[in-house]
């Protein structure tokens, strides 16, 4: 009872002391120390197994430097092994910032299943245990140690899960919104400018030191007036959209597209899908010191029963993938990588696959689905 007690008391030590070395969360701090103290422990039950393995009940003959070297050994690759396939996991989908008041339950978990049962089985050695029963205790201690890391990993992945499920359907709803608003507004511009168009051609038609003016105005609110057609109306909803926004930034817009295609998907994925994509390439190119590269390229074609979305853009600067996604740059953090994370799960909904490259100072984003009968 008293070592429980004391090494219990070590492990709250090691939680406060990352929380106030770290400035972390109390959950962060708890999930860290215990799973620190867990790896410590499964390495630890993995070397005593070592020991009795390889001298039998005579654990005492494994002296230096033997003993050293083989507990270089072992902890030294349960760590690295530990590092690989749970550290650099918990870093890359940053599970770190989770808070979670489970953390309390493992806390108690740790306490009595990893370091009470380690106590216990060095009392019951010390009591003349048999070598069997030892060995098959310190197996179980090893198993359940395990267990205890895997259950920390998948409650915070979970949660994540479920944190990033809920901020998706925020921005759906978001962009649900702002397609209705997009809609209203490009109808509302193109029926104004369509009017404004005519009654400029036909005060230019009466000539006068005017003229030149006027028909420069009609060519600039052509611009506004000009709307994409591409057989699917929320596709010309949102290349209208983005392509207003890239004559406003010097950037061109070029687009061919059969969005009869794409009858199959939703307005809301339509819209997502092309809005995120769109917004991207913008962010991108609207970078370049060079305006000759400030172009964006559209396709959208059908291939027998498939259809392919492809779009292209220059970008400057080196990105970095994790999980087949590249890393936002976006200083808004609590969107962060959630626009390619929802144009993958549009794919994923329709069967369809969604991969992104960039490579030579080009990018490219490809989504291929199949077309239902």
């Amino acid at each position: 009872m008293h070592q429980l007690l004391f090494f219990t008391t070590l492990l709250a030590g090691m939680t406060a002391m990352v929380s106030i070395s770290r400035s972390a969360s109390v959950w962060t701090s708890l999930f860290c120390s215990t799973a620190a103290y867990t790896a410590q422990n499964i390495s630890s039950s993995a070397m005593s197994l070592v020991r009795l393995t390889a001298l039998g009940s005579d654990v005492s003959t494994f002296a230096e430097p033997l003993n050293t070297i083989a507990s270089i050994m072992v902890f030294g690759s349960l760590y690295a092994l530990f590092y690989l396939l749970f550290v650099r996991r918990v870093q890359q989908e940053s599970l770190l910032a989770i808070k979670d008041p489970q953390m309390l339950l493992l806390f108690a978990v740790v306490s009595l299943g990893v370091i009470g049962f380690d106590v216990l089985i060095k009392s019951l050695m010390y009591g003349g245990v048999g070598f069997v029963q030892t060995v098959l205790l310190r197996l179980v201690h090893l198993l359940v140690c395990v267990f205890v890391l895997f259950s920390e990993y998948q409650i915070l992945y979970e949660q994540k899960s479920r944190a990033d499920a809920a901020v998706l359907e925020r921005i759906l709803a978001e962009r649900a919104h702002q397609y209705e608003e997009s809609r209203q507004n490009i109808d509302a511009i193109n029926v104004k400018c369509h009017d404004i168009r005519h009654q400029i051609e036909l005060l230019a038609k009466d000539g006068g030191s005017g003229h030149d003016a006027l028909a420069s105005l009609a060519e600039e609110v052509s611009i506004y007036d000009s709307h994409v057609r591409t057989g699917n109306d929320v596709l010309d909803t949102v290349l209208s959209e983005k392509s207003l926004l890239c004559h406003r930034s010097g950037v061109t817009l070029s687009c061919i597209a059969d969005g009869s295609a794409l009858a199959h998907m939703s307005s809301m994925d339509i819209y997502s899908l092309f809005g995120n994509a769109l917004d991207n390439a913008l962010s991108a190119v609207r970078r370049l010191p060079d305006p000759e590269q400030r172009s964006i390229s559209v396709i959208v074609r059908r291939h027998g029963s498939m259809v392919s979305i492809h779009v292209e853009n220059r970008f400057e600067g080196h990105l970095v993938f994790e999980n087949g996604l590249p890393v936002t740059t976006n200083s808004d953090k609590e969107s962060h990588g959630f626009g390619t994370k929802s144009m993958r799960l549009v794919a994923q909904k329709y069967e369809g696959t969604l991969t992104m490259s960039a490579r030579n100072g080009l990018f490219q984003t490809d989504i291929i689905m199949p077309i239902p009968n």
